[in-house]
């Protein structure tokens, strides 16, 4: 199943809603108010949302909205914590080693990226949605952009096993990772991370969440 954050623009109304074939099932109103209208109060309602979501889906019964008649917002609209992390395979490791400014080569890049998670909390008002207009930020000469997958938590998580983590993901989009790296570099040589990595509009979301059952077999994702 394939789930988005929506606006419908006859009457600015946010809503979430399932990609069906022809368009979008607003799950808020095809439940009859039961379902919620804001994504994350949708996660927060659990399994059973998210089996009523998919029910409903598959019948396709209810207002189904044409593309032309919606606005793609971010498949979680303002989410409550972005986490990303810095370093996640070899040839990652071996492109940022190769970066020539000395703020970037006084970094230890040893093992320790693969022994414990590492990386850089993004503020929520980073986020736009899908096709949405990024301005370049004035204070960069070096804008750059990355292609990333978003995995989203669908609920609260602490020490959570290796073996059961995916029961945790809600399911994953698509996004660009925009970082102004002259000032990234500067800001790790003084060891913290603000601007350089979460300025408006430094993180375009794709336009669904798809959950896992759609994607196919989970083992696959496993790494």
């Amino acid at each position: 199943m394939k789930l988005a954050s929506i606006k419908l623009k006859s009457s600015g109304q946010l809503t979430v809603a399932a990609v069906v074939k022809g368009g979008y099932l607003d799950l808020h109103a095809a439940s009859a108010g039961e379902l919620p209208a804001k994504m994350i109060e949708f996660l927060e309602a659990g399994p059973a949302a998210m089996a009523r979501a998919r029910k409903l889906a598959g019948a396709a019964s209810g207002p189904v909205l044409a593309e032309e008649q919606v606005e793609l917002l971010s498949p979680v609209p303002k989410p409550g914590k972005i986490m990303h992390t810095s370093c996640n395979f070899s040839a990652h490791l071996k492109e940022l080693t190769t970066w020539q400014a000395p703020e970037w080569q006084s970094h230890n890049w040893g093992e320790f990226h693969f022994e414990h998670p590492t990386g850089f909390l993004e503020a929520p008002s980073s986020v736009v949605g899908h096709n949405a207009r990024v301005e370049v930020p004035h204070f960069t000469k070096q804008l750059d952009y990355e292609i990333e997958v978003g995995i989203i938590i669908g609920r609260e998580a602490f020490r959570v096993r290796k073996e059961e983590a995916l029961d945790y993901v809600a399911g994953l989009t698509i996004f660009n990772d925009l970082s102004a790296r002259d000032i990234q570099a500067r800001e790790h040589a003084n060891k913290v991370i603000l601007l350089g990595k979460s300025f408006n509009g430094s993180c375009p979301l794709g336009p669904h969440l798809v959950t896992l059952d759609e994607i196919g077999d989970p083992d696959e994702l496993k790494m």
